[in-house]
């Protein structure tokens, strides 16, 4: 099981890189709006959510894997508006308010691609690999990580090419194996696992600068999404011709469809739920195309929600 600690730019652990207390002051004064947040007081109230999982998957002899959104952009288009809701205060950071020359895009743009990280700047990639290395120092008992590229799959000005897209990628991945592996020296046991969340169409992952044969010499696991909406147009057929030897599993999701009835509201949650036929034949899929498995995203949404 993996469990992703928010939105990976404030950390939900007990951090001295970004202590809680402190982003909330900061955010309490840049935005003039309380934090409103039950886990944030449950946490700044001394209390614990890695830990707990971690305890309760070993108890049931299950894997217990941290899943880090590498670039999420939820949420941060909000950033430089002069007042806020408190529910935003996971997502806001100092940092990023301060750096916005490592935006892809304008400040006047509110799309997604342009509210991410351009990951060509290694100071912007450092902030996430501290955060990184932080819990897995604080969690050395957990099975693995796996670095959740969706959350969104924009990283790079569109004229880099592909090549140095991959290099920066691995090297990137490179410094996470290392913390995984100090882990596994100070506390013992198996090897920590690696895998990495990225777009089951091959026509996107260009925008990850994902190359399979590239980024299997340093992961142990493709995990191939659909982001949303689940499809059985995949790339797991070229993920298994490029890369023969690493574990892929075909992502399946709580939605085929999704639709808005109106554009008043952030998110409606009105779509097609996968019935059973839906996941049975795209997991059918996926093995006949050459996965090992399939994951599982998003069922929390698969009951009544919104």
């Amino acid at each position: 099981q993996l469990i992703q600690p928010a939105h990976s730019w404030v950390p939900w652990w007990n951090s001295k890189l970004v202590p809680l207390a402190e982003h909330e002051q900061w955010f309490r004064e840049h935005y003039g709006v309380e934090p409103n947040l039950a886990e944030h007081r449950y946490l700044l109230a001394g209390g614990d959510i890695i830990g707990p999982f971690i305890d309760e998957c070993h108890k049931n002899k299950v894997a217990a894997l941290v899943s880090f959104r590498a670039n999420d952009a939820h949420h941060l288009e909000y950033s430089f508006d002069e007042k806020l809701s408190g529910g935003d205060a996971h997502s806001m950071t100092r940092f990023y308010v301060e750096h916005p020359q490592y935006r892809l895009g304008p400040l006047s743009s509110r799309n997604w691609k342009d509210c991410v990280h351009n990951w060509a700047i290694p100071e912007a990639r450092a902030y996430k690999e501290a955060l990184i290395a932080e819990v897995i120092e604080i969690y050395p008992q957990m099975d693995g990580m796996e670095i959740d590229f969706l959350r969104h799959p924009f990283y790079f000005k569109d004229d880099l090419p592909l090549a140095e897209r991959s290099a920066i990628m691995c090297g990137f991945l490179k410094k996470v194996r290392a913390e995984l592996d100090k882990a596994q020296q100070k506390v013992g046991g198996q090897r920590r696992v690696l895998g990495v969340r990225v777009p089951t169409e091959p026509q996107a992952w260009r925008d990850v600068g994902f190359v399979p044969a590239d980024w299997a010499k340093v992961v142990d696991y493709f995990n191939l999404s659909p982001s949303y909406d689940m499809s059985q147009q995949t790339g797991v057929a070229q993920a298994r011709a490029e890369a023969p030897n690493t574990r892929i599993y075909e992502e399946l999701t709580h939605t085929t469809m999704t639709w808005r009835l109106a554009d008043t509201a952030y998110d409606q949650h009105q779509y097609r739920r996968s019935t059973h036929e839906m996941l049975e034949n795209t997991a059918r899929l996926a093995y006949a195309r050459g996965a090992d498995g399939v994951s599982f995203f998003n069922f929390a949404y698969y009951r009544a929600h919104g």
